[in-house]
């Protein structure tokens, strides 16, 4: 899962990065890292907490010209868009929501446990109770955390970019 921003004239602007010194790229490299930094720290600051597991998984990479903030966690896309009718997700997933599947389950029960609803078979009467809710109420709401965190740093990284991109066109054309 990620957020990103689309640069206009990335072509471009890769042809000339292409040509940047190796002085250049590393100035790039540390604005990425940077802003990728920014943006993770705002996220794991706005993500839903209940153990510390899921804001603990919220890390950055950076690959090439390509800086990526997001989760592996596998439920990681469903907090952020949310399921079924009450999903964001801008490609649909607005479908019938079963949350009885075996994996689903599982991780109900396991919370359940960790929020002390009993026994190995009182948690798992508390999670079929809470998939029957979920499942009543259309599936899971939304908490955007990345997007938010995107959002609400966009000026900033522009900053650290447009700056990066000076510096190295001028390391270019000394």
């Amino acid at each position: 899962m990620a957020a990103g921003i689309v640069v206009e004239g990335a072509e471009e602007l890769r042809r000339v990065i292409d040509r940047l010194t190796e002085e250049a790229h590393k100035e790039l490299q540390k604005a990425l890292k940077k802003c990728a930094l920014i943006v993770q720290g705002a996220a794991k600051k706005k993500a839903p907490r209940d153990t510390s597991n899921y804001g603990d998984s919220i890390l950055h990479e950076i690959s090439g010209d390509t800086a990526i903030v997001g989760t592996k966690v596998h439920y990681g896309p469903y907090l952020e868009w949310g399921t079924a009718r009450l999903s964001e997700h801008p490609a649909g997933g607005k479908k019938s929501h079963a949350p009885f599947s075996e994996e689903a389950l599982a991780n109900l029960k396991r919370w359940a446990e960790l929020h002390g609803m009993g026994r190995e078979e009182e948690a798992e009467e508390a999670a079929l109770a809470i998939a029957w809710s979920i499942y009543k109420r259309g599936g899971l709401p939304p908490r955007p955390h990345f997007r938010p965190a995107m959002e609400e740093n966009k000026k900033k990284i522009e900053e650290i970019l447009g700056e990066a991109v000076q510096i190295a066109i001028k390391t270019v054309t000394k």
